[in-house]
């Protein structure tokens, strides 16, 4: 995975570590060293910093806090190496100069289960070559010793071969066929013991399958399980070899069978063996499948291979009514092996209808119809009525299927009493098939929308919004009013509706007469919040305050001053946080007031406009954007005598301006 170390000037609160640091800046590069990294402080011994170290034993990064102008060099790894294979961790890794091979599984976890540390394979580039060394790693343990790599070795761990050699298998017709284990001198009597020959064994003749002595192709040997059971002395008692495969046929083998399937509106569907001499029927069939449902047709299907036709079956129609009741009827076919029945369900050749509901009811969907489902029926079925629900108001709308055309028109305006059935004229109203009832809503009906005003006023909490267009003026009145500790500028009203989130407003300007814009409509769910009176202004970015206060004061990023009025930004900013950095930018210098209001620097020409400052208000400044290597060639191309000269031009204009205006006063 590729890293990318982003090298520079860092501003960090001082309780993070050096760790930190190096996380903020994107981590060492593809090259970079992460054993070696050095933490230097004016005054004081370089330290090392391990990765690996801290990876084992995270407690090591209380050595490493940092102080400010600490500086931090990544260098480049000089001895990286690659692991690949049956370890637990597969990976590269960099070693110090006197970590080797050792050390290396280490960090790599360990081996798996089935490594094959008797030999390790590392291929290494020597004079413009490539080897490969084997390394006996279990030998390497009992002499406790070590190997030696060097920069970009790869060791790759094998795995131990997973074949069994002290095994053969038994097939066909055993009692337990599978894989067994022997030992030297095991014959084939032995293995008949462990596996059990069963009583369709065909025991005149059985093949033993070995590989030649190549190792690669495979010879039958035919053998007599009857001569090795009556003389295990023969010849055909043969000796086992690893890897023998011992086939037993069965008599069944020789048998033409198959199966025969039932499915459908039975009560059991089954599939039962079936050979060419059965004289299984379909009455047979539908017994042992549980009978016929009671929605079965008349009729079924059976479907025989046919073997001139390869892709279509022959279907053979059934009457299974007659085949049921009267066994001894030419319905009552003679089943194959591998027919397939099928008895099919009235209900696939009936057309479903539904009826739809929709409106103010709780649970609107859709209801198979029935000749029984009333109008009443159906608003149960869907749970009811809702409360705003208009009980004099339920449309029905039909399909008209008149001169071959499907129409959707409204046959009936409804009104319903409070057990739900039809009053006036309409109380012998029928629904029909995919109808649709709609109930409408009561007109104007809303639930209770309410709203929360918490903070310093006189009666905090929830209210009802009274009427639709209720304003924060309002509802602050309805809360008492103000209490003589509130701060109306630091105001916040939070809109939970559609995850709007927080609205910047003036509640100062909002209980103006006739202000509107401030003055906000409120909605359903909104969180008015009212703060205690606040006269500290805050100052934060890029400033000298840590040349001028303790360290703990600055580390906190804040510093917090008195209110004076009338005071710029800049006034707050020379007086109590030492002025301007060497990296601030006066463009950026914005304020944020106790309603999150944000105001930005203006800039004419030379002169710097900066916002105002009120009680509550945080000043921000921004740094200077740091310029790359192409934003610096650019500016070398930029003719700044021309600049200069349009500048001075531009500011004599204005300037003779101001005292044409003066002269004509």
């Amino acid at each position: 995975m590729e890293r990318f170390f982003t090298n520079g000037t860092f501003n960090i609160s001082a309780i993070n570590s050096a760790f930190n640091a190096l996380i903020a800046a994107g981590g060492p590069t593809d090259i970079g060293s992460v054993r070696k990294i050095q933490v230097t402080r004016p005054g004081q011994k370089p330290k090392t910093m391990d990765i690996y170290a801290y990876l084992n034993n995270p407690v090591i990064s209380q050595e490493f806090y940092l102080a400010e102008n600490d500086f931090i060099f990544v260098p480049v790894a000089e001895k990286v190496v690659t692991i690949k294979g049956e370890v637990n961790r597969n990976y590269q890794f960099e070693l110090l100069a006197n970590e080797n091979l050792k050390e290396l599984i280490k960090f790599a976890g360990g081996f798996k289960v089935n490594a094959l540390k008797g030999n390790l394979k590392i291929t290494r580039i020597e004079n413009d070559s490539i080897k490969v060394i084997d390394v006996n790693y279990t030998e390497l343990e009992k002499r406790a010793k070590n190997f030696d790599l060097r920069h970009g070795d790869v060791i790759e761990v094998l795995s131990i071969n997973d074949n069994v050699r002290n095994i053969v298998t038994i097939e066909g017709a055993v009692e337990t066929p599978g894989e067994f284990a022997i030992s030297t001198g095991d014959k084939i009597s032995d293995l008949l013991k462990k596996a059990g020959l069963m009583e369709n064994a065909i025991v005149d003749i059985a093949y033993l399958k070995r590989l030649n002595d190549d190792k690669k192709t495979i010879r039958y040997e035919f053998v007599s399980i009857t001569e090795i059971l009556k003389n295990p002395v023969s010849d055909d008692n043969k000796i086992l070899l690893p890897g023998d495969q011992l086939i037993i046929v069965s008599k069944e083998s020789f048998v033409e069978k198959g199966v025969v399937t039932i499915e459908g509106a039975v009560r059991m569907p089954t599939e039962i063996d079936l050979d060419v001499k059965s004289n299984l029927k379909v009455s047979d069939l539908v017994f042992l499948a549980g009978g016929l449902q009671e929605y079965a047709t008349d009729f079924a299907y059976i479907y025989r291979k046919d073997f001139e036709e390869k892709e279509a079956p022959e279907y053979i129609y059934v009457n299974i009514k007659e085949a049921v009741e009267n066994p001894a009827s030419p319905a009552n076919i003679l089943l194959q092996p591998n027919d397939k029945m099928i008895v099919y369900s009235r209900n696939n050749y009936i057309d479903g209808s539904i009826i739809t509901v929709g409106g103010a009811v709780r649970k609107p969907g859709d209801f198979p119809y029935h000749p029984s489902l009333n109008l009443r029926d159906v608003i149960l079925l869907a749970n009811g009525l809702k409360q705003e629900a208009a009980m004099d108001r339920v449309d029905i709308y039909r399909l008209d299927l008149s001169n071959n055309k499907s129409t959707r028109v409204l046959v009936a305006k409804l009104k319903l009493d409070a057990e739900l059935n039809v009053i006036g004229g309409d109380d012998s109203f029928e629904l029909e098939p995919f109808d649709q009832v709609f109930v409408r809503n009561a007109p104007e009906f809303e639930l209770q929308r309410n709203v929360v005003i918490n903070g310093e006023v006189k009666y905090p909490g929830t209210y009802a919004l009274t009427s639709y267009n209720m304003r924060i003026s309002t509802l602050l009145k309805e809360a008492g009013g103000p209490t003589t500790e509130s701060f109306l500028a630091g105001a916040t009203l939070l809109r939970k509706k559609d995850q709007v989130g927080f609205i910047i407003f003036d509640l100062e300007k909002a209980l103006e007469q006739n202000n509107k814009k401030d003055n906000i409509i409120l909605q359903e769910g909104d969180e008015i919040f009212i703060p205690k009176r606040n006269d500290l202004v805050s100052i934060t970015g890029a400033t000298n305050a840590y040349e001028w206060y303790p360290q703990k004061i600055a580390d906190s990023g804040k510093i917090n001053v008195n209110f004076s009025k009338n005071k710029s930004a800049t006034y707050y900013i020379n007086e109590y946080a030492g002025g301007l950095s060497k990296n601030a930018s006066r463009s950026k210098i914005s304020v944020v007031d106790a309603s999150g209001k944000v105001q930005k620097t203006e800039r004419f020409l030379f002169f710097y406009k900066y916002p105002k400052v009120k009680p509550g208000s945080t000043i921000n400044v921004g740094f200077k954007d740091v310029k790359t290597k192409e934003d610096k060639e650019k500016e070398d191309d930029v003719k700044w005598g021309e600049v200069l000269a349009n500048s001075i031009a531009q500011a004599t204009a204005i300037l003779s301006l101001i005292l044409l205006i003066q002269n004509v006063n």
